[in-house]
């Protein structure tokens, strides 16, 4: 009983995985903000009291290191971006329009960002995939 109990304590503890290790923070840098981010969490108010929300099946930004970038989403699916400071803007080439985000934190495996035009809370988590 006791070999029995050891074994199913190594399986345990092999089974623990990568995610519950803290990611590391960078700097915020392309090369840093280049690959892919898909969207975990977000904590957005209509007016009242926010809360943070899972999102399954979140929608994609494809970030390269050519400052170009990809959405999986209906609005602004490609353009160019740039980083000044903590300031990340994303012109859409399909209707010329600017999105501007302040990132205030990225780490090497997440990306929190919030729109610059809300009133309300919103803040958005991404996930390096």
């Amino acid at each position: 009983m006791r070999r029995f109990s050891l074994i199913f304590s190594l399986l345990i503890l092999s089974s623990c995985s990568k995610e519950s290790e803290p990611f590391e923070l960078v700097d915020l840098s392309v090369q840093n903000l280049t690959g892919e981010w898909q969207l975990t969490r977000k904590y957005v108010s209509p007016g009242g009291e926010a809360t943070w929300e899972n999102v399954k099946n979140g929608p994609i930004y494809k970030f390269s290191a050519d400052n170009t970038f990809q959405y999986s989403e209906e609005h602004c699916l490609s353009g160019t971006y740039s980083l000044n400071d903590d300031t990340l803007n994303l012109i859409c080439s399909d209707s010329d329009e600017i999105r501007s985000y302040h990132i205030s934190e990225i780490t090497t495996g997440s990306l929190e960002i919030s729109f610059t035009g809300c009133i309300e809370s919103c803040i958005y988590y991404y996930e390096k995939r």
